[in-house]
């Protein structure tokens, strides 16, 4: 699950009392984050609110990766880009991380406040990066901070509702990675294979967030 979807199944969830909701937000999509930077996540901080959120990422993540509305609709990008002559590791991961950008690009567009929060998390980065530098190995700290620093710079993306959009951006966050890098010419054929999930998107977002919460304990009767 990417950013939006940590941050809309953590909403309202149980953060420690009276503890912060942005910190809280943040800590649930730090993992996120840091593997964006590729670091290494060391230990838990010491504010109870950001520990929180990281553990609820990591709860819906596992539940997230095991549901079947996302096997079936990953799986089903996959074989459309296997039948277009994709190579198999491209294939896997755009059918894995497309989804979950789509996903997050129909959630961000609902009524709700959604993308306030996302921001919220994103710019409490800035006040808690003292904080968070011991999470990483002593010589990576200068670069993590720095990774840091950039990532509160971010707005909150209003494109991933557009096939066309999560496929130029798979091939940008792609092509770094020999086994999944996605050929430029192939970015076509993403996008339809992402185009024709739309409807599943739209459909299963609402159900799947609630089950997710009731699975993590963030449900409003969890």
């Amino acid at each position: 699950m990417n950013f939006a979807g940590h941050v809309e199944v953590a909403r309202n969830g149980s953060r420690p009392d009276g503890g912060d909701e942005a910190r809280f937000h943040l800590g649930a999509v730090l993992p996120d984050l840091a593997a964006m930077g590729r670091f290494r996540l060391l230990g838990r901080p010491d504010d109870p609110d950001i520990t929180a959120g990281i553990d609820i990422h990591h709860r819906t993540d596992d539940a997230f990766h095991r549901h079947r509305w996302f096997r079936e609709t990953s799986g089903a990008v996959v074989r459309h880009l296997d039948g277009a002559g994709l190579p198999r590791g491209a294939a896997r991961a755009v059918g894995h991380v497309g989804v979950e950008l789509l996903l997050d690009g129909h959630l961000l567009r609902q009524p709700g406040g959604l993308g306030g929060a996302v921001g919220g998390a994103i710019e409490a980065v800035v006040t808690e990066i003292d904080e968070l530098a011991p999470l990483v190995d002593q010589d990576q700290r200068d670069r993590w901070r720095l990774h840091l620093e950039q990532v509160a710079a971010w707005s909150v993306p209003d494109d991933y509702h557009r096939p066309e959009a999560v496929a130029r951006r798979l091939e940008r966050i792609l092509r770094w990675r020999p086994r999944l890098a996605l050929p430029p010419e192939a970015v076509g054929a993403v996008a339809e294979a992402l185009e024709i999930q739309q409807d599943a998107v739209r459909s299963g977002a609402a159900p799947l967030i609630a089950e997710l919460r009731r699975d993590v304990g963030t449900s409003s009767g969890g």
